[in-house]
């Protein structure tokens, strides 16, 4: 799927959305932002955006419910960090070449305060995720879905200076997730799909996490990241490797209720680890281990809404600046986000 806007507009995609809301939306007088009840008010920007999954905080009182959808599109088959033709996949051994995909997952996610600085939280993901391969017939579609990876986990904040606090984390991943889903492959045949179209990781995660975060009466900023640790479980003959997300972001409120965001973001992947003898590495690009993982450096606009005490709604769009992936894998072309919270 190749998009038609060139990527040098495509770039500039974030930053328009947050000059384009900064332009239709205008500031609320600062005396009414002054006059607000701060026990009873919710900064639009009081949390990080939303694609910041490991720092979201149960703020809104003592249990959060959340939702949140990613889409992650892929496009274009790469050799490391420059596009490759379908020519290029095919000479490497491969029967039929992956062109596009795409990465749906949902988290619903619920946040307990047990007592003051102490949150524990529980995540259930749902994926959805499809890949067009073309043949000598036309394009084919392999999709799969299902439950992913359960997630228990805790975070502990700590108050620094005024207006600022740290956020720590710990979250376990259970191996729940479906890894042996089949479907129609490109050759017709009925069998197990790609590595990264299974629900699940195939392992075992401890995932640390760390942030901080800051705000002054109208802006709002933070850093941190998390770090993936897979353990593969007993007898399992492959998994998703370990993973690296760090990245830094700063939000500006415009009035009382809204806010706009930018943020940049690394993810380093170390692909898959081990393989499936069911699992035809020549088949596709996709059916073999070996182009799988990578690093993409993506630049993110969002957008933050305050509705009634306790919700709060969301959304992000990011474009890569830099990708980089293992073998011949498909590049990343956007990523979008969106995202509902209520507190109570």
């Amino acid at each position: 799927m190749y998009l038609p806007i060139p990527k040098t507009q495509l770039a500039l995609l974030p930053l328009a959305l947050l000059i384009g809301a900064s332009a239709t939306l205008h500031a609320q007088p600062q005396e009414l932002l002054e006059s607000l009840d701060d026990g009873a008010y919710l900064r639009p920007d009081e949390e990080p955006p939303v694609g910041v999954l490991g720092a979201t905080l149960a703020a809104s009182g003592e249990m959060t419910m959340a939702w949140t959808w990613e889409s992650h599109n892929f496009s274009t088959p790469r050799k490391g960090s420059k596009e490759a033709t379908i020519g290029e996949v095919t000479d490497q051994g491969y029967t039929f070449a992956a062109t596009s995909a795409r990465v749906e997952e949902h988290h619903f996610s619920f946040h307990f305060e047990l007592e003051e600085g102490l949150d524990v939280q529980f995540t259930v993901p749902y994926r959805d995720s499809r890949a067009d391969v073309l043949s000598p017939s036309g394009r084919t579609r392999m999709r799969t879905n299902g439950l992913g990876d359960l997630e228990f986990g805790a975070i502990w904040t700590k108050a620094l200076i005024e207006g600022s606090f740290n956020s720590y984390g710990m979250s376990i991943g259970l191996p729940t997730g479906s890894t042996d889903s089949t479907g129609t492959n490109p050759d017709g045949s009925d069998g197990r799909l790609p590595y990264t179209l299974q629900p699940g990781s195939g392992a075992w995660s401890l995932i640390p996490q760390a942030h901080w975060l800051g705000h002054t009466d109208d802006w709002s900023w933070g850093y941190g990241g998390q770090y993936v640790l897979r353990v593969r479980e007993g007898g399992a003959s492959w998994n998703r490797g370990n993973e690296l997300e760090v990245g830094a972001w700063a939000a500006h409120r415009i009035d009382r209720d809204m806010s706009i965001s930018l943020r940049i973001e690394g993810h380093q992947s170390d692909g898959i680890d081990g393989s499936e003898s069911t699992i035809d590495s020549s088949l596709s690009n996709l059916h073999d281990p070996e182009n799988a993982g990578g690093t993409l450096i993506q630049l993110f606009g969002g957008l933050n809404y305050v509705g009634t005490r306790g919700n709060r709604f969301a959304m992000e769009v990011g474009v890569p600046l830099h990708d980089d992936v293992d073998g011949f894998g498909l590049g990343t072309s956007l990523t979008y986000a969106l995202g509902w919270r209520y507190g109570f």
